[in-house]
């Protein structure tokens, strides 16, 4: 779980721009393989239009070694 606002320098209302919320969940499923799943959310609040995303992501991480030659 993550919370992670941004903060704006210039003169205005809002002195946070945006904040990202990620929430998630990773899996091993085999040696040096991963997958994880997660949600972003993200309101914006310094903006005159307040729009708002919603983002849901799947990753793979695969690890693999280079085998030298000799």
């Amino acid at each position: 779980m993550q919370f992670e606002p941004f903060f704006t320098l210039n003169d205005s209302e809002y002195f946070i721009d945006n904040i990202r919320n990620t929430i998630g969940i990773k899996y091993g499923y085999a040696k040096d393989r991963k997958v994880s799943l997660f949600y972003i959310f993200r309101p914006d609040y310094a903006r005159s239009y307040n729009r708002t995303f919603h983002v849901v992501g799947l990753k793979f991480d695969f690890d693999w070694k280079v085998k030298k030659r000799n």
